[in-house]
């Protein structure tokens, strides 16, 4: 009797730690937006609108740090040495971790315009965000730790330089709301990518490029050509962060939290533990626990092998469905993998339908020789399901 008794406690525990690993667990709660997370071996850093923590215990306790700074937008380790941007005070380096910092703001024109911050190799990539003030966004780079930096690409006072993210020698730079810009030479050289697109959180899956777009249809989109087009794999409003851990790529965005086996065509939501009203800003993997910050300062965290590895159920139509190019000037090009015929329709900006036509074939070319240069919108699906819109420029 005794050893039925063990068996059923041991059987009802093994379920709990089950369910406790497969469901989302709060470890940290604070009062304002975790915009920053990143780790350095097994110790996880955050940044949020007060400061700097860390904790060296996979989030059972956490150590608040003596950076007086506010909005902490990024948190890079480059060697053995923490940069972290705020908008709100600079650009600041420690050599110990944290312990204590340095003002590195030589060279930038408004420091606490300081957004994004990446690097490559041994160079330090910083953009900032214009101002009302009249300070243009502006793409720094630093070759001497931070201690001087020099601008190689200037825009307007209206744009953000909001994200890098680093391929190779290769950086795309997402702009609010100028669109994606593109450096093959470590930052030296920039070139607008694609002006379409509102490029404001950068990741990588294994090979794709992915970008969070806010405000219209928003949403996480995908793209296999390094920018030149796009397609919307997620559309849900806010699409904010990405991370991966072996062949699973995570997003968060204003649903909550996303996962992908596919290498971002198709997304899962994981989001049982987590509060339905927080949007998921920041993610940070440690080893196989990844870590999810909120927009109301929490952070959660789970172990990423109770995630399925099985894909979503999404229809074929969502695979390789890229309308490019964009901006065009008389033919637009439709391609996609599919047995099935779809309908295409582009509206102008008072939404009227100029154009209706049904695709079977996965390669088309529509004829635009005869519009007006103009903004148009497009809708493309089966029947009344939609599976892809977007914008058109035609110049």
């Amino acid at each position: 009797m005794r050893s039925f008794f063990s068996f059923i406690t041991f059987t009802l525990f093994f379920f709990f730690c089950l369910s406790s690993s497969a469901q989302w667990q709060l470890v940290h709660t604070g009062s304002a937006q975790v915009w920053a997370m990143t780790n350095k071996g097994n110790i996880l850093y955050a940044g949020d609108l007060n400061g700097i923590y860390y904790s060296d215990d996979f989030g059972a306790s956490w150590t608040v740090n003596t950076c007086q700074c506010n909005y902490v937008r990024n948190i890079v380790f480059l060697d053995s040495t923490m940069y972290i941007t705020s908008d709100y005070d600079g650009v600041f380096k420690s050599y110990d971790n944290g312990s204590t910092w340095v003002s590195i703001d030589s060279g930038i024109a408004n420091p606490t315009q300081a957004w994004s911050l990446t690097h490559n190799d041994s160079l330090l990539i910083l953009g900032t965000s214009g101002s009302f003030s009249g300070d243009k966004a502006t793409i720094y780079i630093s070759s001497d730790s931070g201690s001087t930096w020099t601008n190689v690409l200037v825009l307007t006072s209206q744009d953000v330089f909001y994200s890098f993210s680093v391929l190779g020698n290769e950086i795309f730079a997402g702009v609010l709301p100028s669109g994606l810009y593109y450096s093959d030479d470590k930052g030296a050289t920039w070139t607008l990518k694609n002006g379409i697109i509102s490029a404001k959180h950068l990741g990588l899956g294994d090979t794709n490029l992915l970008c969070g777009v806010t405000g219209g249809i928003g949403g996480t989109y995908l793209s296999t050509d390094k920018g030149i087009s796009w397609l919307n794999v997620l559309p849900v409003q806010y699409g904010y962060c990405f991370a991966s851990y072996e062949q699973i790529t995570f997003t968060g965005n204003s649903n909550g939290f996303y996962y992908s086996t596919d290498d971002g065509y198709t997304w899962t939501a994981d989001n049982l533990g987590l509060p339905a009203t927080k949007h998921i800003i920041s993610i940070c993997v440690i080893d196989s626990i990844v870590f999810a910050g909120t927009d109301q300062g929490e952070i959660y965290k789970k172990d990423v092998t109770t995630i399925s590895t099985q894909t979503t159920d999404v229809p074929d139509q969502m695979h390789s469905v890229f309308v490019f190019p964009n901006p065009t000037n008389d033919v637009l090009n439709i391609r996609f993998k599919s047995n099935e015929e779809y309908r295409f329709q582009l509206f102008n900006v008072l939404g009227e339908i100029l154009l209706d036509v049904n695709l079977r074939d996965e390669s088309n070319s529509i004829n635009l020789s005869g519009f007006a240069d103009d903004i148009y919108f497009y809708r493309f699906g089966i029947n009344t399901n939609e599976y892809q819109s977007g914008k058109i420029i035609k110049q």
